[in-house]
């Protein structure tokens, strides 16, 4: 594992990016990615995205003449992992990929019971019908053989929820999906939604948990992780002892829209985070190059207290 930083900023022109921050900040095209975009009529600019390893002096030089200059920039730390940390992972977080997610839930006739949940956020509730995706997604889901929705569930093709299901995969459910229809009945597709039932205790203090938004009630939904350290999540040794290869996180996480004043009545309540073994991941995996284009998720390991590689 290596820890990479990224500096994002936006410049007019190559001449003022070269002359004034890759000149003089000594960074070259091995760490920097330029793309140009339009604004305000048809103007182009250049994105600039910089990744330099953790450590390396010229991150500081880079950031210090963004603030000379007077340019807004945004910088973000994240853990890269080897496919030995992966395979070697007590539990791995599944993470979705932004391009890949669709639209589902409440407002697209899916059903839930909010009886045992949190009254402020929502957190707890529970689905009792399958899922509904809205129906202008349903094409964006063709190629895919894993995706997700904005709301953070787990869809696969029928294919790769029959592997799971052979290959004995523990604490796995699946429940089919159906797209939207406006006049007529919905249509059910070839995706299955992944269930897990398995919640794991909280996790350990040495996780980069931003709690500062946690509903005052419950004291469980709307975590979220911290901006300016990598996403980690750590658990105590004795509380991994009786996993199984899907597993919920204890802790409900901030999605998109859920905003906590509405949350419950738009259906936009957090949810809680999959961890699945390798095995699980090995099974979702693109094998081809091709799959792999069309895979839709990442995986984060699962550290465990006291083994993780950054003390």
């Amino acid at each position: 594992m290596k820890t990479i930083v990224f500096i994002w900023f936006k410049v007019d022109t190559m001449p003022e990016l070269t002359d004034l921050y890759l000149g003089p900040a000594q960074c070259g095209p091995d760490v920097t990615k330029v793309e140009e975009y339009k604004y305000g009529g048809g103007k182009v600019g250049l994105d600039i995205e910089i990744k330099l390893d953790e450590g390396d002096e010229r991150i500081a030089k880079v950031c210090a003449l963004l603030t000379q200059h007077g340019e807004y920039h945004s910088t973000a730390r994240r853990d890269i992992y080897t496919e030995e940390d992966l395979q070697n992972a007590p539990l791995l977080d599944v993470g979705s990929w932004a391009r890949y997610r669709v639209m589902a839930g409440l407002g697209y006739g899916t059903t839930y019971d909010l009886s045992n949940a949190c009254k402020q956020c929502g957190t707890g509730v529970r689905q009792t019908s399958p899922l509904v995706i809205r129906g202008d997604d349903e094409r964006s889901l063709e190629k895919m053989h894993v995706a997700a929705t904005l709301h953070g569930e787990l869809l696969v093709h029928d294919v790769v929820g029959e592997k799971l299901v052979n290959a004995n995969v523990t604490g796995l459910n699946l429940w089919r999906i159906y797209a939207e229809r406006k006049t007529i009945a919905n249509v059910e597709l070839r995706r299955e939604q992944i269930f897990a039932e398995n919640v794991l205790p909280p996790m350990a203090p040495a996780s980069t948990l931003d709690r500062k938004d946690v509903c005052p009630v419950c004291r469980r939904g709307h975590f979220s992780f911290l901006e300016d350290v990598p996403a980690r999540i750590v658990y105590r040794a004795d509380d991994l002892k009786n996993i199984q290869d899907m597993n919920l996180t204890w802790e409900w996480f901030t999605r998109f829209g859920t905003i906590p004043e509405d949350a419950v009545e738009r259906g936009m309540w957090p949810a809680p985070s999959l961890l699945v073994t390798p095995k699980v991941m090995n099974l979702l995996r693109g094998k081809t190059k091709k799959e792999k284009k069309y895979e839709g998720v990442s995986f984060t390991p699962v550290w465990i207290e006291g083994q993780t590689p950054w003390g």
